[in-house]
């Protein structure tokens, strides 16, 4: 997989949960940098803002979808026991929702990693993975592309950073 995403231009690595170790620490740390200060100004090279961490990464995204309604006021009708909005349906709304980190450690073994460099402690378990940056305009090629290559039955955690 690593060979397939570097061809495309992705600079990234991949590297295997083994020792298995729990994904969940590595999924949970986002961080947002913002701009602040004297000095934060647009178009300064090394001021920006981002959203970065973990995110993991299954079959897909998942969205949550909810109709949304333009009603007349916020008058319920009743209609055969239930209650329901007046007016008409305007559009579809949806949500991104975020894959649960499996709790079970039989699980692990199952998760691998894409990011930047690891770190490992002396027993060969991962203690860290570095961030990698890929630019938000490639992020659902660069999606697709992990999940054309990656196994069926396995889960990838993404360290990245979409710039």
């Amino acid at each position: 997989m690593r060979l397939a995403l570097t061809t495309a231009g992705f600079d990234v690595q991949v590297h295997a949960n083994d020792p298995a170790v729990d994904p969940a620490p590595f999924v949970d740390e986002n961080y947002q940098l913002q701009c602040g200060g004297d000095n934060a100004y647009a178009g300064r090279d090394d001021v920006y803002c981002r959203i970065g961490g973990g995110e993991l990464l299954v079959n897909g995204r998942l969205f949550r979808n909810s109709p949304r309604y333009f009603g007349a006021g916020h008058e319920r009708v009743c209609c055969g026991g239930g209650l329901a909005m007046c007016g008409y349906f305007e559009f579809l709304g949806q949500k991104d929702m975020r894959y649960p980190v499996p709790a079970s450690p039989a699980a692990w073994p199952l998760i691998f990693f894409v990011g930047g460099d690891v770190t490992r402690d002396a027993y060969g378990y991962i203690l860290s993975v570095g961030l990698a940056h890929v630019e938000s305009a490639a992020r659902e090629r660069f999606l697709r592309l992990i999940l054309k290559f990656k196994p069926l039955h396995s889960w990838a955690v993404l360290r990245i950073a979409f710039d």
